[in-house]
This record gives C-alpha cells, sequence and structure tokens, in this order.
C-alpha cells in the first residue's frame, strides 16, 4: 500500500514537471519568430511532453 502512495507521488511530481515544460515551450513557441525554430519546438513537444496517444 505505501508503495502505491509513493508511485503516486511520484507520478505526481513527473507530471507537474512536464506540466512546467510545456509551459516553457509553449512561451518560447509564442516568442520565436523564426519558422524552422517554432517547428522544432512543436517537435520536441510532441516528442517529449505529450503522451502518445494525443500526437
Amino acid at each position: 500500500m505505501m508503495y502505491n502512495r509513493q508511485r503516486l507521488a511520484d507520478l505526481e511530481d513527473l507530471l507537474e514537471l512536464q506540466h512546467e515544460k510545456l509551459g516553457e515551450f509553449e512561451k518560447d513557441l509564442a516568442l520565436n519568430a523564426s519558422i524552422t525554430a517554432k517547428f522544432e519546438l512543436k517537435q520536441r513537444i510532441k516528442r517529449e511532453i505529450l503522451p502518445k496517444n494525443w500526437v
């Protein structure tokens, strides 16, 4: 039972970090004028943050 609670807490921490990363990527995406850089950021978001079934 303790293992499940710890695992849930760890997953919540990871989810929070991914949410923060997404926010930073989205800010950079909005401010970046380069089309190539925007494309690369969108690809990083898809690969690193979004769940596989959302892409």
